[in-house]
């Protein structure tokens, strides 16, 4: 028997993770979905449904997650249409489809720049 490994960066790792999490698999098994499909874990095969880490959402969605709970306290029985006239704007926590994949593409990049290992 052979293995195959590639070296991926601390952020893809934990991205890989948390996918192989949110579809109660193991990283190989992702791993071995990634490579059956063909594809880069498409939505269609694997749950993408996967948290932002803290370090992952920008300070301006933080600055709006804090301003859509203080609008939520001070109006709580006020509907979501007032809530928006107040400046309430949804903030999503979640990886969407274009950042799943630039995470895929990103690891890619990997066969031609091998830089980003080196960071921390």
């Amino acid at each position: 028997m052979h293995q195959i490994t590639i070296p991926v960066t601390d952020k893809q790792h934990s991205f890989l993770s948390r996918v192989a999490k949110e579809n109660r698999r193991t990283l190989s098994q992702i791993i071995y979905l990634c490579l059956e499909t063909g594809l880069c874990l498409g939505y269609e095969s694997v749950s993408m449904n996967v948290d932002k880490t803290e370090d992952e959402i920008s300070q301006e969605d933080k600055d709006q997650i804090g301003l859509n709970k203080q609008i939520k306290n001070d109006y709580p029985n006020e509907p979501y249409t007032k809530w928006e006239e107040l400046g309430y704007k949804h903030v999503c926590n979640h990886y969407s489809q274009d950042m799943a994949e630039a995470v895929f593409r990103s690891i890619g990049d990997l066969v031609t720049d091998t830089s980003p290992l080196n960071e921390g």
